[in-house]
């Protein structure tokens, strides 16, 4: 199923929890796909980055205004994210209250006399704007990042020469443990609006056995812009790729705009992996969750400590991989 994009983020005081409970619940209820803290952060996730990630990854956002949201610091914060991101900001009036001065010339919606009434007019206001973003998308293409050709791999690759009459070659190889494959490639969002990539995964399509006669030399750099990770295992499904750096996992990618990614693929069971990497996102409330085809490719992963030879293309000379990752060393290319 595609991940759903929510098309309202709540943002409130603490002090406005039960109503902001009570109003998410009933708008959800009514079939409107918004997003709180309290319902929608999952078990052992981090507050601060959901927080974060939700707000960018919502169209819109639905603030709660009382005397104590006005005055609250992570209000302020997320409402400065959200016009930084330029999201639409709908004011729902809760208590009598001053309205932020950056809001003040935008029309809200009052709760405070007839909660029945507002909570209609919320619903009919995310449901027409909804409607319009799914027939503008509609009108353009289908929500499809369209991925360009400049897949490549590195830090360090080495072909693999399997044993057998017909001897494949497997073009990546890499050692098992902590450090391995990178794919580095790049989306292109050819939508009218901000694409939104919500996860990427890498999908185990199929594993065998490494039956290994040696290994060839080869090496190859990266240039670096978001920066995930992936442990797999010899089991066929999907593994979550984890965002490396300062900021959360969800990358907002213009309309007409690519934007370059690496997934480093590593494993601790020596064998033939293929695999292929996957995009969760969407666009204008509208998700999507499907392969990159293009990524599709067999790894040979290899047990950096059996001793096997390297043929190094130089009459034949062949090292073990031991003595060969020292020299890589040298040349400061195995560290990532």
């Amino acid at each position: 199923m595609p991940r759903e994009v929510p098309t309202a983020f709540f943002s409130y005081s603490r002090d406005d929890s039960a109503f902001a409970l009570r109003l998410a619940q009933d708008l959800k209820a009514a079939g409107a796909s918004v997003w709180i803290d309290q319902l929608d952060i999952e078990p052992g996730q981090e507050w601060d980055s959901a927080i974060e990630a939700a707000v960018t990854r919502s169209p819109r956002m639905l603030l709660i205004l009382s005397p104590a949201s006005v005055k609250s610091r992570n209000v302020r914060n997320e409402i400065s994210l959200a016009l930084d991101e330029n999201r639409t900001i709908i004011p729902v009036l809760y208590q009598d209250c001053t309205v932020p001065l950056q809001l003040r010339r935008v029309q809200y919606i009052d709760l405070r006399t007839d909660y029945s009434r507002g909570v209609n007019i919320l619903l009919k206001t995310l449901a027409a704007e909804q409607r319009a973003e799914l027939e503008q998308v509609e009108r353009k293409r289908d929500v499809l990042p369209v991925q360009s050709n400049d897949l490549l791999t590195g830090p360090l690759t080495i072909s693999a020469v399997l044993k057998g009459p017909e001897r494949r070659i497997v073009g990546d190889a890499y050692p098992t443990g902590d450090n391995g494959v990178h794919f580095v490639f790049s989306l292109f969002n050819g939508n009218a609006f901000d694409f939104l990539v919500n996860e990427l995964d890498v999908d185990v399509l199929a594993y065998a056995p490494l039956n290994l006669d040696h290994l060839a030399h080869g090496v190859g750099a990266t240039a670096v812009r978001r920066y995930f990770r992936a442990t797999i295992r010899p089991e066929c499904g999907s593994y979550v790729a984890t965002y490396v750096g300062r900021h959360v996992e969800f990358v907002t990618i213009p309309p007409g705009k690519s934007e370059g990614f690496d997934v480093e693929i590593s494993t601790r069971t020596e064998g033939l992996y293929d695999v292929c990497l996957r995009v969760h996102g969407g666009s204008a409330g509208k998700g999507f969750d499907g392969p990159l085809d293009f990524t599709k490719r067999r790894v040979a992963f290899f047990d950096r400590g059996a001793g096997y030879m390297v043929d190094r293309g130089l009459g034949g000379r062949m090292l073990t991989y031991n003595e060969y990752s020292l020299e890589m060393k040298s040349w400061g290319l195995s560290d990532y």
